[in-house]
């Protein structure tokens, strides 16, 4: 990919999670549970994990120095990602111009630690994300699609359900995108 071409990659998908920001396009994601949960904050997530894969190798090499084998970096977007998805954090995006741009940022900060993270973290380490990662969606997914009562005052029960619903699918997607590819390497490599 030239250089330029790779600039406006970065600014772009920098850009991206200030685009969420505008009222028309926040108000239709976060209308729902189900949409925030499941499309605001997995592409906001995805952005900050493609512009960590476009940075330079030497920004690469300094975060290194104190990200050994992807651990703190992993351990850092999984907190994030925690927060992000919180019924507290959820509810106040909803009527907070402010708690929504703090969300999207940690969402976009997971999604950079993540990125930055994930090739030094090797199998071992990106096992040990994914399965905690689905394990938590699908938790999360199962106690919010049973749970007899709202979590978020924002949202109807209903949509609570539903987005629980997708959360356990998430986990389930999420373990195959990783899980699919490492299958075909072994089977492709003998022992």
């Amino acid at each position: 990919m030239s250089a330029a071409r790779s600039g406006v990659l970065r600014v772009l998908l920098t850009a991206f999670p200030a685009v969420l920001l505008l009222p028309p396009v926040r108000a239709w994601l976060e209308a729902t549970m189900t949409r925030q949960m499941l499309l605001q904050i997995p592409l906001v997530i995805a952005a900050g994990w493609w512009l960590a894969a476009l940075l330079p190798r030497a920004w690469h090499r300094r975060v290194s120095a104190w990200n050994p084998g992807g651990v703190a970096g992993l351990v850092l977007a999984v907190a994030l990602g925690g927060v992000v998805m919180t019924p507290r954090v959820l509810d106040a995006a909803t009527y907070s111009a402010g708690a929504d741009a703090l969300k999207l940022a940690c969402a976009f900060g997971c999604g950079v630690a993540a990125g930055a993270s994930w090739r030094p973290a090797g199998i071992p380490g990106q096992a040990f994300v994914v399965g905690n990662i689905a394990w938590m969606l699908a938790a999360s997914g199962v106690l919010l699609r049973d749970w007899p009562q709202r979590v978020c005052a924002a949202y109807l029960e209903q949509d609570q359900r539903i987005a629980g619903t997708g959360l356990v699918l998430w986990a389930l997607v999420l373990s195959a995108l990783w899980l699919v590819p490492q299958l075909r390497r072994r089977r492709a490599s003998p022992l």
